[in-house]
């Protein structure tokens, strides 16, 4: 973990080769969906790193064999938005695709999470994630949100660009991904497992003639 700590800050003082700890902050507009596909991130802790920790800036979809190869633990991605008011509806923070699983922050509350964060990591790799968010934790002005990322064993950990909005317009993405991620792989399991029995059934009756 030192290693990418250094790494990391090696790359912050380095700013004109593309690599920065702070990223600028993104406006989310009340009643709108937006994408976030630029994050600051750090391998490590349990509990959020600080501000004053070595961030390194990427762009979204992000893989872990890009900037930290071999890296095995917990990744950090880090959002900086600005609400000019707070919601007055329920908004959530959608992550389409996180390997292995993923638990979201927003201004220091941790959010509820599917599965387990640590070892056996559950395998959420293929399943969405629609996280509320309760309107107290907003604020007005600037808010961080940040999501840890954990991985089980060698893959192709990262994160894919998030969108955060009103859970109202994220409710219908969110399913129809599921569907086509989750039941469909399990429809198509199923789809598989009667051919092969309808095989062994056709095998079996032409043995006995």
């Amino acid at each position: 973990v030192l290693r990418w700590c250094l790494f990391g800050l090696l790359g912050c003082v380095l700013g004109a080769s593309g690599w920065a700890a702070v990223a600028p902050a993104v406006t989310l507009l009340d009643g709108q969906v937006t994408e976030l596909d630029g994050a600051c991130i750090l391998p490590g802790s349990d509990a959020p790193p600080g501000q004053e920790d070595p961030w390194l800036h990427v762009s979204l979809p992000h893989r872990w064999s890009a900037t930290h190869p071999g890296y095995q633990g917990a990744m950090w991605y880090r959002f900086r938005v600005t609400l000019p008011q707070v919601p007055n509806s329920i908004w959530a923070v959608y992550l389409p695709r996180a390997v292995m699983n993923a638990q979201v922050w927003v201004n220091g509350m941790p959010m509820a999470y599917s599965g387990s964060m640590t070892e056996p990591v559950t395998r959420n790799w293929y399943v969405p994630a629609l996280v509320q968010v309760p309107a107290h934790v907003w604020q007005q002005g600037e808010n961080l949100i940040q999501i840890k990322v954990v991985n089980g064993f060698a893959s192709r950990d990262g994160l894919a660009p998030i969108q955060v909005g009103p859970l109202s317009q994220l409710d219908a993405p969110y399913k129809q991904r599921t569907m086509a991620q989750v039941d469909g792989t399990y429809f198509a399991n199923i789809a598989m497992l009667a051919l092969g029995v309808f095989m062994v059934i056709v095998w079996w009756r032409r043995s006995e003639e």
